[in-house]
């Protein structure tokens, strides 16, 4: 699959593809731990650790 990818110049459009692709990130992270088999708690954990690892990279 080829994905090609138009970097917009401007600050303000910029920041709105962003958003975009975080929304989109975080969307399939959240399909992908509905779908894991194992308990709620398990995947509230799992998240937690994934905002963690997150937070550390900022």
């Amino acid at each position: 699959m080829k994905i090609i990818l138009h970097i917009p110049k401007d600050k303000e459009k910029l920041n709105e593809l962003s958003s975009k692709v975080a929304k989109i990130y975080g969307s399939a992270i959240k399909h992908k731990v509905e779908n894991l088999k194992c308990s709620k708690n398990q995947k509230i954990k799992l998240l937690d650790e994934i905002i963690k690892s997150y937070n550390k990279a900022l």
